[in-house]
C-alpha cells in the first residue's frame, strides 16, 4: 500500500510541475519574450544539476547561448524569470536592469508556503537605482532582496526581515562555503 501512495505522490508531483511549466510557457508566449542574449541566470542562479553555485558563470555558457542547450539540466528547462513572462516593462530585461526577479515559496512559521518575489543584484548597486528602486517598488510589497554575490539572506523589502534561504552547499557562493 506504501508503494501505491508513493507513486501516486510522485505521479501528483509530475502533474503539477507540467502543468506549471505550460502556465510558464503560455505566459511567456503571450508577453512575446525569448532570452535574445539575455544569460543573468546562467551566472546568477546556482543549479545543483550542474553543479554551479549561485553568483558564478554556468560553465555551459558560450557566446550563442547555452553550449547544452537541448540536454541542459530540467532546473534550467523549467526556470522562466518574471520579465520573461511579461510581468516587468520591455526595457527591464535582466541584464540590461541589474536585476533578476524570480518567483519562490516562503515558508511562513506556521509551516504553510505563500509566494514572493525574490530579486537578485546582477551587479553591486543595481538594486540602489533610480530604475531599480522603481521596478522593485513596482512590484508590490512581498519582495526580497539578494545583494549581489550574498545568498546568506535576502532582505524583505516590505518588513525589513532577513530571510535565510534553505540552499544546498553545492550551490552556495564560494565566499559562503566555509560559513
Amino acid at each position: 500500500m506504501a508503494a501505491k501512495a508513493r507513486d501516486n505522490d510522485r505521479y501528483r508531483k509530475q502533474k503539477q510541475k507540467r502543468v506549471q511549466r505550460f502556465t510558464l510557457q503560455m505566459a511567456q508566449e503571450r508577453a512575446g519574450r525569448a532570452c535574445d542574449g539575455c544569460a543573468a541566470c546562467c551566472f546568477v542562479m546556482g543549479v545543483a544539476e550542474v553543479p554551479t553555485p549561485f553568483y558564478s558563470r554556468c560553465p555551459h555558457v558560450c557566446d550563442t547561448g547555452c553550449d547544452i542547450y537541448g540536454k541542459h539540466p530540467g532546473a534550467c528547462r523549467d526556470f522562466y524569470c518574471e520579465w520573461l513572462i511579461g510581468r516587468l516593462s520591455p526595457d527591464d530585461r535582466p541584464d540590461k536592469l541589474g536585476l533578476l526577479f524570480v518567483a519562490n515559496k516562503l515558508r511562513n512559521a506556521d509551516g504553510s508556503d505563500r509566494m514572493f518575489v525574490a530579486a537578485y543584484e546582477i551587479w553591486p548597486g543595481a538594486a540602489d537605482s533610480e530604475r531599480g528602486r522603481a521596478v522593485l517598488q513596482s512590484l508590490g510589497w512581498d519582495v526580497g532582496l539578494f545583494r549581489y554575490g550574498d545568498m546568506s539572506h535576502c532582505t524583505h523589502l516590505a518588513t525589513g526581515q532577513r530571510i535565510v534561504p534553505d540552499i544546498a552547499d553545492c550551490v552556495r557562493p564560494p565566499a559562503e562555503t566555509a560559513s
